[in-house]
């Protein structure tokens, strides 16, 4: 199974953005495709881009940004359809996102191609942003 977000490396950065839209990995490959999907759309309603693939202390966080007032924000992308271990993972990567010193008054984005009311439902989650990309790597063309 692919790791999302990815681990991070030996010497505790995590994997670049460009290397890992080049993986074998098609799960993986798409959702860094994903990643750079959702972060140009975020960019485009006002949002600016800090970090992508930022390592902190034993987590890697997909897209950093800010908003208009120059709030941080923590974003989670999923590309793929959600299911109970997909949530499951989600609130994982945040409790660790929280124990690597992201303060609870930072809120955390989650950018998904496929809707899910599990996520969207949970407390720890601040905004749930469906966005449907029009092509991801493994996709057949119509």
């Amino acid at each position: 199974m692919t790791d999302w977000p990815t681990r991070l490396e030996a010497d505790g950065t995590a994997p670049v953005l460009m290397t890992l839209l080049a993986s074998d990995d098609v799960l993986l490959a798409r959702q860094a495709a994903y990643l750079m999907f959702a972060g140009e759309a975020l960019q485009n309603s006002g949002y600016e881009i800090d970090a992508f693939q930022q390592h902190l202390p034993g987590v890697t966080v997909p897209l950093v940004l800010k908003n208009a007032k120059g709030l941080p924000a923590a974003v989670y992308s999923y590309s793929e359809p959600w299911d109970p271990a997909a949530v499951a993972a989600l609130s994982a990567w945040v409790k660790d996102l929280r124990h690597a010193g992201v303060a609870t008054n930072v809120p955390v984005i989650v950018i998904a191609q496929h809707e899910s009311t599990a996520v969207s439902g949970l407390p720890e989650i601040s905004q749930f942003i469906h966005m449907s990309a029009p092509q991801l790597p493994g996709d057949q063309r119509a």
